[in-house]
């Protein structure tokens, strides 16, 4: 049974809470700085709860490190616990640029414990159909994929760009994460936006450049009515199979095959799934199925789409560090 320690008790802490419990994981601490929220968390146990992110990383009764906290505050948290040995589950994006994503991969490469992004569309129900059915070929060359992902803006500290990133480094880099996870790295990107209530680009539609007849598109933002909501869509077209997902439906995730629609049951999500795998694999010592490195091109790419969407649809190519990872 793998104990954990979460550190952030905000929405996405209580998130990650339930899904350890659901793993069938410990959770044997909790740090956050609001006495408050500390206080009122809800968690089964009694963990020991802490004011301070280095005594829970201190703790010898701590095997995972969750990292629930604001962005700015992941670098220096998680090299923290890596240098203490421990493994850690870290929330998206890993960092606020490529810069300091590199230097915790940097960190995470010579560690005893594994890093692995919390990149949870990756498992998710439906959309891990379409990862696999990119990579494997299974139902021939994906010809075409369009996502959506929006909702209404989010409160707090989110709402400020130098912080959290505005809504592409929250929210549509689920969806930037998928297209590089399935195709690899694109040329260059094709970005429009506008500036958002987080004072950054809140929402963005870019064409990702791969092979000439294949189109890549992702829409994305948080900058819709309050009462809007949240919705996230793809629609992709392969050689021998067309998948479409909507959230808004109560059937969200639909196959087209040879004349016949099949709706497989969504009956979890991707943070379930997520945090299953991270603790099956630390129980195992096998390595995660997100390298942390993968982060780097992901940033990469979202930074090359901001210059995009600022410049006002200028295509950006993106330099790239290193060799593609595999």
């Amino acid at each position: 049974m793998v104990a954990v320690g979460i550190i952030g008790l905000g929405f996405m802490g209580g998130v990650h809470a339930g899904a350890w419990k659901a793993a069938g994981a410990t959770i044997v601490a909790l740090a956050d700085s609001d006495a408050a929220k500390l206080a009122a968390f809800a968690v089964d146990g009694t963990p020991a709860r802490l004011a301070d992110a280095k005594a829970l990383i201190a703790r010898p009764d701590v095997e995972v490190v969750d990292i629930c906290l604001p962005t700015p505050l992941h670098l220096e948290a998680a090299k923290m616990a890596l240098a203490a040995g421990k493994h850690v589950l870290c929330e998206k994006p890993l960092t606020r640029n490529s810069a300091d994503a590199k230097a915790l991969c940097d960190a995470a490469r010579g560690a005893k414990g594994f890093l692995m992004p919390a990149q949870c569309v990756r498992f998710w129900p439906g959309w891990d159909w379409l990862l696999d059915g990119a990579r494997s070929g299974k139902h021939g060359k994906l010809r075409s994929v369009m996502f959506q992902r929006v909702s209404s803006p989010p409160p707090g500290w989110f709402m400020n760009h130098e912080l959290s990133g505005g809504a592409l480094y929250d929210q549509h880099i689920h969806d930037t994460d998928l297209v590089v996870a399935m195709l690899g790295r694109p040329k260059s990107v094709t970005s429009v936006g506008f500036v958002g209530p987080s004072g950054g680009i809140d929402l963005v539609s870019t064409r990702y450049r791969y092979a000439d007849d294949q189109i890549v598109v992702a829409d994305g933002g948080w900058a819709l009515d309050g009462a809007f909501g949240f919705r996230m869509r793809f629609t992709a077209v392969f050689e021998r199979a067309t998948a479409d997902f909507d959230s808004s439906r109560a059937e969200p995730f639909q196959i087209f095959a040879n004349g016949v629609k099949t709706t497989p049951k969504v009956e979890t999500d991707g943070y379930h799934l997520m945090i299953k795998a991270f603790a099956e694999c630390v129980a195992k010592k096998v390595k995660p199925p997100i390298s942390p490195d993968e982060s780097i091109d992901v940033i990469r790419v979202l930074e090359a789409e901001i210059a995009s969407a600022k410049a006002g649809g200028v295509e950006k190519a993106i330099a790239y560090e290193g060799a593609a990872r595999a």
